[in-house]
């Protein structure tokens, strides 16, 4: 009898201890903001065996992530981004929130050189700005073409069904292009 009841607290006692990890693994819900957690430096000796110093970019040697950054494990729970760590190590603190912008294009690059401490809405500017125009990869029309369809639309032809017709174009797009929402670099003389 003393047996079974052994077993019975072994039971209750190995249900508790699953209860109590489903817990602390319980997903965080949508819409809830992640708390930012401060960086965790490891010490230069730790990072340097993985950075292969070259000329201009030091290439980090070591895990990557899917995107192509360089990963290091602290340890077996944390990992922090790799040139983050070495722009902190070489350079200078960064605060949690802050994010990095690379200079060279080169993800694997660690050189703290390389890497700029950028606030996000001038991060999203520049990279708008890269691709405004023609230059950009889905542009359909040519700076002479938007002219001519602010031309149109300004003019005589108000049917806008028909200029995007004229164009091969979307109406909604001869909208957009005619309430300034995209082209906006484009100056009628």
């Amino acid at each position: 009898m003393l047996f079974w009841k052994k077993q019975k607290e072994k039971k209750e006692t190995a249900a508790e201890k699953t209860s109590a990890q489903a817990v602390k693994t319980k997903p965080q819900r949508k819409g809830v903001p992640k708390p930012v957690r401060a960086l965790v430096i490891p010490a230069k000796e730790k990072v340097e065996p993985f950075i292969k110093k070259g000329k201009k970019c030091w290439k980090w040697k070591g895990a990557l992530t899917g995107d192509g950054y360089g990963q290091i494990w602290i340890d077996p729970k944390t990992v922090e981004k790799a040139h983050r760590v070495v722009y902190y190590l070489y350079k200078k603190k960064i605060e949690p929130e802050q994010r990095l912008r690379n200079l060279c294009k080169n993800l694997d690059c660690v050189n703290p050189e390389h890497w700029k401490i950028m606030v996000k809405q001038v991060r999203v500017l520049k990279g708008h700005a890269r691709l405004s125009g023609e230059k950009n990869g889905n542009a359909s029309l040519k700076e002479r073409e938007v002219r001519m369809i602010l031309k149109l639309a300004g003019g005589k032809e108000k049917n806008l069904a028909a200029i995007a017709r004229k164009f091969n174009v979307s109406r909604q797009q001869i909208v957009r292009i005619v309430r300034r929402e995209c082209w906006k670099n484009i100056k009628l003389s």
